[in-house]
């Protein structure tokens, strides 16, 4: 596991490292879909909603971005070592 950045070509995003999704994951309640009906993060016995934080992930990296697609968001998750679920 690493923290390194995720920069593809195509991230327009603020550097996202691992400990700001660590933070967002921890912020939030795993519970609450907010709004996700596919994509989750998975980590420990936990599901979370990907958009939700990865929104709040690059807010914790010093922009919120809402304009990113899901593919570019799983790639971000994806490189810093965490795991996509689709249902």
């Amino acid at each position: 596991m690493s923290g390194r950045e995720f920069s593809p070509r195509d991230w327009d995003g603020p550097p996202v490292y691992r400990v700001h999704v660590l933070e967002a994951l921890a912020a939030t309640d795993p519970n609450e879909e907010h709004g996700s009906r596919t994509t989750y993060i998975r980590f420990g016995e936990y599901e979370y909603p990907l958009k939700h934080i990865v929104r709040e992930a690059t807010e914790r990296a010093g922009k919120r971005v809402e304009g990113p697609n899901t593919g570019e968001m799983e790639r971000l998750v994806e490189d810093l070592d965490f795991e996509i679920i689709k249902k």
